[in-house]
């Protein structure tokens, strides 16, 4: 409250005083055109009249001391209708001067009132967001745009900080869950020797090795992904062959896909360079080449191509991806992946790139999957300025397709 009435007291003190500055103003231009053409028009004047009017001698001094007090003497010949005259217009400038103060003063009580309300509901609304309070709804009747822009922002930020806080608690019962089985099933694994149910033997360590190298990985991907995540900095980009990087991939994937007899297809021109950052899209390409070879099954074909969009090319197949989630005024490079596996469901698209996500559990745990891969990807294309799109047919197909601004 003591808020309120402090911009209250200003603004109506600020009208009162302009109001006051322009009776003075007035006045000054007034008197100063008086001052300036008085002889002329006290000659003209007697001229006019002749001698039916009172003639009164008077000084120029004391015309100007009836505003401010400062002349020279000089005697000039006025009469009766002229004193009278400016008496009158002396008054006028005076009562219409205290009546400006007065309107002034309602006018700046009354503008403070609008603004102090909608400031007042801000102010409270802050103190709830400060006791944790983040579920904002803020009414507000005013035709100020800054205050309707402030109350927005700060409904934005409480809802923004709403889902941060709701992340992260989701984010902290995933990681639990995760980390649990994997424990759990290496603790029953160690107590089972231990009480001579197991065998120490090569196959039993070989198990305990496979839920400890699955904990590796957890905690690394939620490392990078955090990193990912947490990084303010500008990256840095270079020129990189493309192709030379999806074929390193692919490389390092030889065993699974002849162990599988996949066929995988690197479609990109081999001069082909792209400015980008080389860990961040070396780490989305990967992860989205090897859940292709995960998922897609024996015999599957996986092709890596690239396309172009020039800006404004409304007859592109991806004008409408573009002009959805990007800037159709801009030239893009586009990197997909394809492959012809089991393909995604529709329900499944919305959250694939969801932390822990998986559409398969039993399966994904099977094949090492930690339900982060996606979500790295996600973050990563992002931080180089990118999206991501998924197109999925089920059991036709499913293509994921990176968008890079040129």
């Amino acid at each position: 409250m003591k808020f309120n009435l402090t911009i209250k007291r200003h603004l109506t003190l600020i009208f009162g005083a302009f109001s006051l500055l322009i009776t003075v103003i007035v006045a000054l231009v007034f008197n100063l055109s008086v001052d300036s053409n008085f002889e002329k028009y006290a000659n003209n004047k007697k001229q006019e009249l002749g001698r039916e009017n009172q003639v009164v001698e008077i000084q120029k001094s004391n015309v100007r001391n009836s505003f401010f007090g400062n002349g020279q003497n000089k005697n000039y010949q006025l009469t009766t209708v002229e004193l009278e005259l400016r008496d009158s217009l002396t008054t006028s400038i005076l009562i219409i001067g205290a009546i400006s103060f007065f309107i002034s003063l309602l006018i700046g009580h009354f503008i403070s009132l609008r603004l102090s309300k909608p400031l007042k509901s801000l102010t409270k609304r802050t103190e709830e967001i400060e006791k944790g309070s983040y579920q904002l709804k803020i009414e507000h009747d005013t035709n100020i745009e800054e205050i309707s822009l402030l109350s927005n922002s700060l409904v934005k930020m409480a809802n923004q900080i709403s889902e941060s806080i709701e992340k992260d608690k989701r984010l902290s019962q995933d990681v639990q869950h995760e980390i649990r089985t994997p424990l759990t099933n290496l603790k029953a694994q160690l107590e089972a020797m231990i009480d001579g149910v197991l065998d120490l033997d090569l196959e039993t360590i070989r198990l305990c090795l496979i839920e400890v190298e699955r904990l590796t990985k957890i905690v690394q991907q939620l490392h990078q992904l955090g990193t990912i995540e947490s990084e303010r900095d500008i990256i840095e980009k270079d020129d990189l062959y493309l192709y030379d990087i999806v074929n390193s991939i692919i490389k390092e994937f030889s065993l699974n896909i002849e162990k599988n007899n996949m066929k995988t297809l690197n479609l990109i021109e081999k001069d082909f360079i792209i400015n980008s950052n080389e860990e961040l899209l070396y780490s989305s390409l990967y992860n989205l080449i090897s859940n292709a070879i995960k998922y897609s099954g024996s015999n599957a074909q996986i092709k890596i191509y690239l396309d172009r969009f020039k800006k404004e090319d409304i007859s592109s197949k991806y004008y409408k991806q573009i002009s959805n989630m990007g800037d159709v005024l801009k030239d893009y490079n586009i990197v997909s992946i394809e492959d012809n596996g089991v393909g995604i469901a529709q329900e499944d698209i919305n959250h694939i790139f969801e932390r822990f996500y998986r559409i398969d559990k039993s399966r994904s745990r099977k094949i090492g999957g930690s339900g982060l891969g996606l979500s790295i990807v996600h973050a990563a294309v992002i931080k180089l300025g990118g999206f991501i799109t998924v197109e999925s047919s089920k059991n036709i197909n499913t293509i994921f397709s990176i968008f890079l601004e040129k």
